[in-house]
This record gives C-alpha cells, structure tokens and sequence, in this order.
C-alpha cells in the first residue's frame, strides 16, 4: 500500500525529516511513502526513490496560497485510487485545509503531532487565536490521531485522544565507534583529549542557539581546550557568527551546516547539550543517548519520555549560562559509551519495534 505523506521540507533534515525517512526506510515494502513538497527540489530525493517512493512538488502556499490549493486538489483527486489513507505531521495547527480537504474527498486521515509549542516566540494574536480553533477541530474531528509525546497530544488535539508512536531509531547506526571518533577529530585538527560538547538541529529560535553560545564560552573559561560542534543550519546562522566573534571564540566553534551523517559526529562529542525552548519529544536526545553520551537538555520542555539513560540531566532554561555549564563540566564521561546502544536496542526507541506498529496503523491493521 502507499501512503501520501505531508510534512516533510525538501531543503530541511530535521526531526521530522529523520522521523519519516527512518521509519520509511525500516518498514516493509508493502509500505511506501510518496511525498507532498511544497519546493521544487528536494535534498532527500535518492532516498525517497531508493524505497520505491514518488514526490510531488506543490505549489508552496507562502508563494501563492490559492495556487497551493488547487494544486492539492488537483493532487488528491488525481491519485483516489492510489492512495487509501494521507499521512499530515504537524509542527502546529495554523495550517489544517489539507486534512480537511483530504477527510472531505473520502480519504483516511492520520494526522501526527511532533511538537509541544509555537515555533515562533512572536507569533501574531491572529496566529495563536487560528491554532486554537484549529486545535479544537483536530481534537474532535474523526481521524486517527498520533503522537510523539503527551506534552505534543495535548498541545495539537487538546483532550482528543491520540496514539503515542516513539520516534525509534536505527539503533545500529548510533552505536559508539572510536575508530570514527579518531578520525574526525583528526579532519578538525582536535586532540583526541580536547572536550567536545555537542549541538544538533536548526539554527532557529525553537533550539535556542545562541544560549548555546552563551553557555560554551563559559565552558571555554575553565576548559581552553574545548571546542563546540553546531551541527545543522537555519535563520539564525549570522547572529550565532556574530556571536562568537563578538566572544572571540570562533575558532573553537564548528558550524557544520546540515550533513548527512550526524550519527558519525556523534562520537566526537563528549556531552551533548539540547537547551530548546521547546520540544514535540527531542529525537536528538534520543540519537545522543544511543551513543553513550551523557546529556544535558532544557526541564519542563523536553518531555520525560525522552529520557532512556540514567546519563540525562535536566535543567531548567532560567537557569544561567554560567550554571548550565557547570552542571555541564560535571557530567561523567568516564563511563562506557557501548552501553547506550544496548540500552536504546532494548526500548521503545528500536526502530523495528515502532515502524512496525506505525506502518500497521497507516495501512489499517492496527487493533
């Protein structure tokens, strides 16, 4: 069966990216996902294709929102008899025609919630009052409704109930290697004894990394021989430059831009750091874990269900630079970092174990 799937960004690899393309990947091949992009490139294309899958280019509806629409239309009523069921994962819900008009074609809709908060700090009144009518629609309308987290079910759907799906991993691909650790230590011109703190994800507001900035220079003052990997991209890349210009720091901090093997630059590290503002689960975290490293990552914000090793420490974001550090520097790092790929083989968090019980839900054959 094929599944029409919305919510993955073709310039963009993400959680939500990672999410879909993983799960894809480790389904079943009467599975398949083909994709509705609103660019007109797609970064994640040979792997879309490698599984059997289609991508459809849409108009984006931030370009022309009446264009968009048509086009989804026109899609939708197209493909019928393709497609029995059309997959949404939504970061919030300012934007729900899709569904609506999907559920309205006849259609079987399955719409996903992987985030806790508004991406935006400054959002409109317009904006907030548009998710909260649109929250009461996904929390009352007939659809199958899915989760990463019960902080991101009850922020999409209010009190409609949902189906947690943990967001597993390849658990495989995380396991710590020191022979890759050595080598890109090497590339970097870093000594293997040198500390390493770690950052994935966008360079936007939601994953707060200027504080990251704020809290490394602080690291730097009591370990000189630290250095700070940003891996992943975004708006706010200038203003993180500018930064550590500003702390002349720059040369102990590596902006990696959006890579393909994040699981590999995970051995670098020593602690890895998620000091978000907010979270639909963090699957960051998760990979990290996978790897053995200790972690640090923002109270109240990161849900719970996060949390697999007894290596995670979390503090709150009011909390200073100076004291994120500290509890950063204390982190034990003498313990052995194979034991968290036994730890993650063994969770929620194994990819066999969820892409069978997600894949079962999207072709009809969950109880």
């Amino acid at each position: 069966m094929r599944i029409l799937v919305h919510g993955l960004v073709g310039t963009n690899l993400g959680g939500i990216e990672t999410f879909l393309l993983n799960m894809n990947e480790a389904m079943s091949d009467e599975c398949i996902f083909d994709y509705v992009i609103e660019e007109n490139k797609c970064m994640h294309e040979a792997r879309i294709h490698k599984k059997g899958g289609k991508i459809y280019y849409i108009t984006s509806r931030r370009k022309n929102v009446k264009q968009h629409l048509r086009d989804l239309k026109k899609l939708y009523r197209e493909h019928k008899e393709e497609y029995e069921a059309i997959y949404f994962n939504l970061s919030s819900a300012s934007w729900i025609l899709p569904p609506l008009i999907g559920k309205y074609m006849g259609y079987r809709m399955v719409v996903h919630s992987h985030n806790a908060m508004l991406i935006d700090a400054n959002s409109s009144l317009f904006y907030k009052a548009v998710n909260c009518v649109n929250r009461f629609l996904l929390g009352h309308m007939k659809f199958t409704r899915l989760t990463c987290s019960d902080l991101a079910s009850k922020f999409l759907f209010g009190d409609g109930k949902s189906i947690k799906i943990y967001n597993g991993i390849n658990v495989e691909q995380y396991k710590f290697s020191p022979e890759i650790r050595f080598h890109i230590r090497e590339k970097y011109h870093i000594a293997q004894e040198a500390f390493v703190i770690g950052v994935t994800g966008r360079l936007a507001y939601q994953k707060n990394p200027l504080f990251s900035i704020e809290i490394f220079n602080e690291i730097l003052k009591d370990r000189p021989d630290s250095f700070l990997f940003m891996i992943g991209d975004g708006k706010l890349r200038q203003e993180v430059i500018g930064l550590t210009r500003k702390y002349h720091i720059e040369e102990h901090v590596i902006l990696t831009g959006n890579i393909q093997n994040v699981n590999e630059y995970l051995n670098v590290f020593d602690v890895f750091m998620l000091p978000s503002r907010h979270e639909g689960l963090g699957i960051a975290l998760i990979e990290a874990q996978a790897n053995g490293l200790p972690c640090v990552t923002s109270k109240d914000v990161v849900p719970v269900e996060a949390k697999v090793s007894d290596r995670v420490e979390f503090v709150k974001l009011e909390k200073t630079s100076h004291e994120w550090a500290n509890i950063i520097l204390s982190m034990n790092q003498n313990m052995k970092r194979e034991e968290g790929y036994y730890l993650m083989k063994n969770s929620l968090y194994n990819i066999q174990i969820e892409s069978k019980k997600l894949e079962n839900i999207l072709i009809g054959k969950f109880k």
